[in-house]
């Protein structure tokens, strides 16, 4: 009867380095649930099969582990360097089975025994080479694939991608979204109107997959904004965070709110849309919106036209804060001037230094309290 004398993994999964020496009858593993029990026995199953469709089928991508595929990134990144993966099983008991006997492995010992072995292939070390020049395919690359795709005639074609460049600059009205929460029940973007596929398709930088697959979202129109949502947020609801409470804080121009509220009402994503009033609430934030306000969406801005912009607000609601941070050193322009003037620095510098303290404008605590209901 043939047994399996030794088992040797070198970067497979959660082992960098692994060798057992079995019992010819009865061998136990014992460990605890990440202990790589399973592992164990998918190597001794994927290399006694010999089969590729196998490995393919779980992809390698999870047999790798990652603590090697990590040290490898953030070396020099050459292709002698890349790691290999090795499965070897060594045999007892298969007298005649001389194909199976040599020395072509690790121990380079006389003996029967299967090996799989992932390695690159040396003929396509130039490729290799190309590919592991660049982190990611650059801004130029990724045109050429877009005009090479976009040039295709008579085929059909599927591309997968996390990319909003890509999946914009395509179409994105050919985009079908795969939820991880509910994988049988796929989303198609068909619907989305033409010229919102248009204006995304020549949009410079845009977010549309991180609102796409989010649940939850709140959109602001600013950096300054931006930076200071989270402590925002924090204060607005004390215990909680936006990341803890599965909600995306997304960046937007302010003239692309429709856009992005179009495709959240489109997809049933619960949007708070927090914007300035520019003077102007009611015609701004009220009328503006009429056609994209529903029980998943919502716009927020502070009533009162005199508080006109985000900085605004920020500063009539922590003036001792801020004339405290702001005010040495000022000559010509007034507190609120030099954050209206210097809006990000001014945000940056309210964050590390009194994000603890300020007061929150009614009209983000309301966003808050709403996204989170």
């Amino acid at each position: 009867m043939g047994t399996i004398r030794r088992l040797v993994l070198k970067n497979f999964k959660r082992f960098k380095t692994l060798e057992l020496e079995f019992d010819p009858e009865l061998n136990i593993l014992v460990g605890g649930n990440e202990a790589g029990k399973s592992s164990v026995l998918q190597a001794m199953d994927i290399v006694l099969s010999a089969s590729r469709s196998k490995v393919e089928s779980i992809g390698l991508e999870a047999l790798f582990n990652a603590d090697c595929i990590a040290e490898f990134l953030a070396g020099a990144r050459k292709v002698a360097d890349l790691p290999e993966l090795l499965i070897e099983v060594y045999f007892d008991g298969l007298p005649g089975r001389h194909d199976l006997d040599g020395r072509n492995n690790s121990k380079g010992a006389d003996h029967l025994g299967i090996k799989m072995v992932c390695r690159p292939a040396d003929e396509y070390t130039r490729e290799i080479q190309a590919i592991l020049a660049e982190k990611h395919l650059s801004h130029v690359h990724m045109r050429k694939l877009i005009e090479r795709i976009r040039a295709s005639v008579k085929k059909q074609l599927f591309v997968a991608t996390h990319s909003s460049f890509i999946a914009t600059r395509l179409n994105l009205k050919k985009v079908l979204i795969l939820s991880e929460e509910n994988p049988s029940q796929p989303a198609s973007l068909k619907n989305l109107s033409q010229g919102t596929a248009e204006f995304f398709m020549k949009a410079p930088d845009n977010n549309v997959l991180e609102l796409a697959l989010c649940k939850k979202a709140i959109l602001v129109e600013g950096d300054a904004e931006f930076i200071l949502m989270e402590a925002l947020y924090k204060l607005s609801a004390p215990g909680h965070n936006h990341d803890a409470d599965g909600v995306h804080v997304i960046s937007v121009d302010g003239t692309s709110f429709k856009r992005y509220l179009e495709l959240a009402k489109l997809l049933g994503i619960k949007v708070a849309a927090i914007r300035d009033n520019d003077g102007d609430y009611a015609a701004n934030c009220v009328a503006n919106y009429a056609d994209h306000i529903s029980v998943s969406i919502q716009v927020f801005a502070d009533a009162d036209n005199a508080r006109h912009t985000f900085e605004v607000c920020i500063y009539r609601d922590n003036q001792a804060v801020c004339d405290e941070l702001f005010a040495p050193g000022r000559k010509k322009l007034s507190v609120e001037g030099y954050m209206l003037k210097n809006k990000t620095d001014a945000a940056f510098q309210l964050l590390e230094k009194k994000g603890a303290l300020l007061a929150v404008p009614g009209y983000i605590q309301q966003a808050v309290a709403w996204i989170r209901a």
